[in-house]
């Protein structure tokens, strides 16, 4: 199977996110996804017990906000095949849409 420059891409995507568990980024990730979920949950967190935000170091910040963008724009033409494949098989004949009267 020959892979796709896609294919290609998500691979290097996946080796560049190797680098974010040694700076404690997935640590800080699902302490926030924790947080998120049990919102309503006092007991299970301590008030300010992780910061707020992240800081990657400056080189791999800047990697990071490409590669995010690079993500959404792959997500972006993933939803308008989604759309175009449902578009094709949606039974437009036969709809009409009501007449609107304006007074």
């Amino acid at each position: 199977m020959v892979k796709t420059s896609r294919d290609i891409m998500l691979d290097a995507l996946i080796d560049w996110a190797h680098q974010l568990e040694n700076a404690g980024w997935k640590e800080w990730q699902k302490t926030r996804l924790a947080r998120t979920l049990w919102f309503d949950e006092p007991v299970f967190f301590e008030k300010n017990s992780t910061s707020k935000s992240f800081d990657l170091p400056d080189p791999i910040n800047k990697q990071h906000d490409v590669i995010m963008q690079y993500l959404q724009l792959n997500q972006t033409i993933s939803a308008l095949r989604d759309c175009e494949f449902y578009f094709r098989r949606y039974p437009f004949r036969g709809i009409h849409s009501p007449r609107v009267t304006y007074r």
